[in-house]
């Protein structure tokens, strides 16, 4: 599980932080019947839960997910 912070203060490593879950994931084999699941949770404001553990059932999935928008 990822708890990603988006907000204004991180502007910067925005890029970083999307970067450092995308090659933690590639690293994953993501699959439900081995039980290797992504979750993420994103913040700024108010916290957000992007996806669930049981979303997605591919390493490709996941990475096609963690696409988020930057903070207002």
């Amino acid at each position: 599980m990822f708890v990603l912070d988006l907000s204004g203060s991180v502007e910067e490593a925005y890029g970083m932080v999307l970067e450092l879950a995308r090659q933690t994931v590639s690293g994953l084999n993501v699959d439900r019947a081995s039980g290797t699941r992504v979750a993420v949770i994103t913040y700024s404001d108010q916290a957000a839960v992007k996806f669930y553990l049981d979303d997605y059932s591919s390493t490709a999935d996941v990475l096609n997910a963690l696409v988020f928008r930057r903070a207002g």
